[in-house]
């Protein structure tokens, strides 16, 4: 009988949740008809919203776990620097930052890290683009094109591009599209 029950309540509560995911997009398909955009821009963007809201491939971002509000702020910069330092520590200056400074960086990981999911065909950054709120992005998962004077380069995991954003001024010098869906950091 509990389980039953458990399996009654868990389906209860996808099947509300599946309504709502139902309702959100179709809000969001008549919000982008009524302002005139394209049938493929509106099926990228409704890809991208369901990605976001029952994450790519299984993978959740943190504004899409509510629970986390209301951990407290001290035990979410541990999970911060928990779920960061791991991707910092590709890069060797970090990697030293990690080991020499990690209180800063615990603030670092709070801070100025979050988790992006891309699908395949978001445009990251394009060439010639000043970034209003630079930053770095670390490859967690999939596989993003770096393409700059006609050459393409494909990136994984464990690299990272668009360092110099952290130490100048910066113009893109190429642009980078996801190739797959994929999880930047």
């Amino acid at each position: 009988a509990v389980v039953v029950s458990v399996l009654a309540s868990r389906l209860t509560r996808y099947d509300f949740l599946g309504g709502r995911l139902t309702r959100q997009l179709a809000a969001l398909n008549k919000y982008l008809s009524q302002n005139g955009v394209s049938a493929e821009m509106a099926f990228r963007v409704q890809r991208s919203a369901e990605h976001a809201l029952s994450g790519i491939n299984g993978e959740l971002t943190q504004d899409t776990v509510e629970l986390l509000s209301a951990v407290s702020e001290p035990l979410r910069v541990e999970v911060h620097f928990a779920m960061y330092s791991r991707v910092l520590n590709w890069h060797p200056f970090f990697a030293d930052c990690i080991a020499e400074v990690p209180h800063i960086m615990r603030g670092i990981c709070h801070y100025a890290m979050a988790t992006m999911l891309l699908c395949r065909g978001d445009v990251l950054f394009s060439f010639g683009e000043e970034p209003a709120n630079p930053r770095m992005y670390f490859v967690r998962k999939g596989t993003l094109t770096y393409i700059r004077y006609g050459t393409n380069t494909m990136i994984q995991e464990p690299n990272w591009v668009a360092e110099a954003v952290l130490w100048t001024r910066w113009k893109h010098q190429g642009t980078l599209t996801a190739a797959s869906d994929a999880k930047v950091a």
